[in-house]
């Protein structure tokens, strides 16, 4: 049976849904113990084109989750506490790893099964080209993320690749044709 993907921002309205995710942030593990035993609890934040949101993931489940993979996720749901909602991984939630997303910020939500690329080997001139195109990502990537750490203390990945690429086309445009 095909399960039914809806956006977090749906899924958050009618309170459960089968969600597609991608982890952009894994929080700090807490623990404590209840008349129900011990616990150890993760937020994290899950992005998809509809928005962001933290999500609780309890116990054996923290291991699960992997920082920039994209998770389809079933049987979440949502509590409410103090006006806010939550949105929870729990007992009898099911996920599937996706692997690396490949956009943090993606427009739409990848229902396929299909790998996202197809890669072919590179010899050559096209080799040469991905290395030189990755070496000068990085580094873009590493000077807007020592500027962006001046101004905010915890800036969300998805925007510093946004960032890079948009600076990285500019540069294209003008000095690789």
């Amino acid at each position: 049976m095909a399960n039914n993907f809806i956006s977090l921002a749906d899924s958050k309205a009618n309170k459960k849904g089968n969600i597609v995710v991608t982890v952009t942030k894994i929080g700090e593990l807490k623990s404590g113990s209840s008349t129900a035993g011990d616990w150890m609890r993760k937020s994290i934040s899950v992005i998809d084109a509809s928005g962001i949101e933290l999500m609780s993931v309890w116990n054996k489940d923290i291991e699960k989750f992997t920082l920039n993979h994209k998770y389809e996720l079933t049987g979440i749901y949502w509590k409410d506490s103090n006006g806010k909602s939550y949105l929870n991984f729990g007992q009898y939630s099911k996920l599937r790893d996706c692997g690396i997303s490949v956009e943090p910020n993606q427009s739409t939500i990848d229902k396929t099964t299909e790998p996202i690329v197809k890669l072919q080997p590179l010899t050559g001139e096209k080799l040469e080209f991905v290395e030189d195109r990755g070496i000068l990502l990085y580094k873009i990537r590493m000077a807007l993320e020592k500027k962006i750490k001046t101004v905010s203390i915890d800036p969300h990945p998805g925007m510093i690749w946004e960032m890079t690429e948009t600076i990285y086309q500019d540069y294209k445009e003008k000095y690789l044709k």
